[in-house]
This record gives C-alpha cells, sequence and structure tokens, in this order.
C-alpha cells in the first residue's frame, strides 16, 4: 500500500461516497475504485459496504480506518518537522492521559509547551490508562501518561513516579479532624462506604487487590466515570475515596487525607511512547517537557 491508496481511503470513508471523494480530490472515480481495490486485496479484507446513499465502512474498514488516519498524521508531522530542519519546532503533538493526572499537570503542561514550543499545538486528551496503551500503540497518540502500563510489544513505558495512595474524605469528617490523622490500615477499610472510579485496569483494580488480599468487602456506594464526579461526592459527604495527594492540589482545603498503612498502598505513573514507529524531534521535546511539569507538579 502507498499514501495515495490511504488518502484515497480516508477521504471516501469520511464522505461516505466515492463520487464526493472525486470532487474534493479531483480524482476520476474509476481510479479511485481501482485503488481502494488494490489495497482490499492487499489487506485481504472488504473495506466498504455500498448501500443506496453512497457506501459505508465494514468491521474491517473501521479498524483499518484508525490506523490509516493515525499513519497519515504521522506522516504530515515528519512532514513538517523536516521543512523546519534544525530551526523552530512546529506542527502538532497528540498527548493522553487519565483524568487525575490531567487535573494536576494539565495548566503546568500547557503553559510550558506555550513557552519552550510557541509554534507547537499541543493537542491533549483525556482516556482511561488501558485506553492511552492502545492508542500508542495504534499511532492515534505521539505520547502517553499511564497508571500501571502492562507491558506490551507496540509500547514501551518509563516509570516517572510513585505516588502513596491516601483514604480521602471531606473536610472536618470526625475519624480524620486534626492537625495528624491516624493512618488507616487496609483492614479497617471494611468500615467505609467508597465512591470509586470505573478505571478497573488502574488504580481501582490495585486498591480490590489489596482488599482480596486481607479478605474483606468494599463497600461501593457509588462507581463514576471522572476523578472530580469522585472528589464532588467525597466533598458533599456520599462516601471516602483512596486517591494521590497530587489530585487535591486545587482543592486541598476541602478534604482531609489518612495514610493507608498494612500494607501501604501506591500508584505508578509512567510516560508511554510508540516501539516501532520512530519518535521525531517534536514528540521527543514534548516528552521532555511532560517529565519535568509532572516531577514538579507531584513535589509542590
Amino acid at each position: 500500500m502507498d499514501l495515495k491508496q490511504l488518502t484515497y481511503f480516508v477521504h471516501v470513508a469520511e464522505l461516505g461516497s466515492f463520487t464526493q471523494a472525486e470532487h474534493q480530490l479531483g480524482v476520476p472515480q474509476p481510479t479511485l475504485s481501482k485503488q481502494i481495490r488494490a489495497l482490499e486485496r492487499e489487506l485481504e479484507h472488504q473495506l466498504f459496504e455500498r448501500t443506496g446513499r453512497g457506501v459505508i465502512l465494514t468491521e474491517a474498514g473501521r479498524q483499518f480506518y484508525a490506523h490509516a488516519q493515525a499513519l497519515l498524521a504521522q506522516v504530515e508531522r515528519t512532514r513538517r518537522e523536516m521543512i523546519t530542519g534544525s530551526g523552530i519546532l512546529t506542527g502538532e503533538c497528540v498527548v493522553g492521559f487519565p483524568p487525575g493526572v490531567g487535573r494536576a499537570i494539565t495548566v503546568g503542561l500547557v503553559r510550558e509547551c506555550h513557552a519552550r514550543l510557541p509554534e507547537v499545538r499541543l493537542v491533549l486528551s483525556e482516556l482511561r490508562s488501558k485506553e492511552v496503551v492502545e492508542q500508542i500503540g495504534e499511532g492515534r497518540l505521539d505520547l502517553g501518561l499511564a497508571h500501571h502500563p502492562r507491558p506490551g510489544t507496540r509500547h514501551e513505558a518509563k516509570l516517572l513516579l510513585s505516588e502513596r495512595l491516601y483514604l480521602v474524605s471531606a473536610a472536618g469528617a470526625a475519624e480524620s479532624a486534626g492537625p495528624s490523622p491516624r493512618p488507616v490500615t487496609v483492614a479497617e477499610l471494611e468500615g467505609y462506604g467508597f465512591v470509586v472510579h470505573g478505571d478497573r485496569q488502574t488504580r481501582r483494580s490495585l486498591i480490590l487487590s489489596e482488599i482480596a488480599n486481607a479478605k474483606i468487602d468494599l463497600n461501593v456506594v457509588a462507581e463514576v466515570g471522572s476523578t472530580d464526579a469522585v472528589l464532588d461526592l467525597v466533598q458533599a459527604g456520599m462516601g471516602h475515596a483512596v486517591l494521590p495527594a497530587s489530585v487535591l492540589r486545587y482543592r486541598p482545603d476541602r478534604f482531609s487525607l489518612r495514610p493507608i498503612t498494612d500494607p501501604p498502598l501506591e500508584t505508578t505513573l509512567s510516560l508511554v511512547t510508540p516501539s516501532r514507529r520512530p519518535i521525531t524531534r517534536l514528540t521527543a521535546r514534548v516528552a521532555e517537557i511532560i517529565e519535568a511539569v509532572v516531577a514538579l507538579c507531584v513535589s509542590c
């Protein structure tokens, strides 16, 4: 396959019509059809189904569409970097990270990238850790941050930090009041009602595995889709949470934290990069900035 075929395929897929793609690309429809058929033969899959109103992607077509988009975006970023040579970096860098991480680093990351790479457009995507790793492998993200990324052949992970996890309660809660709140053991967590994040692949699975080892039942009063929602419910007194202190950086006065012991719980955060395609100078520079911002956010 070549870039021309990928370009033709993406246009037809997005427009849902060979006729509209012909007008937009300025390429005769027979040529488009011939190139798509050649692509289908090479992939050994039918990519489109014809309907009365045009064409739609098959299941194989939908899978290939994501890869084709990522490949064309990578080519465009490389083209821009080659044009600029050793001068000012320009272009776009797409970064994914989990919600709790976004809360801690977004402002600092955007500020530093704007100051150091003024010609670069930073695109931030909030995803679950598992999705970050998957989209790095598929080429849909340039870089990512993830909790406890599993080993894989399409990505590499560099550990940036380990953070201790705390029992988080609403400020003023009786059991966490005082200048030095008493630590709570894992076994004692059975007596609390918890609000948990729905990401079963990361912190939630870590907490539940430790709970299982302690042979106690975790009382989950609510499972929600974002860290903001978890904190809102905790602040309203609807339950407790287990989170790192960095997540609370923008409203620490509204919560009380108690260290968890026997055993202490930790969460890790890693920088995830692709292993099957070269990293551009732009991507490498953004990665350096991410590392610096993560270190600064956690230490402050």
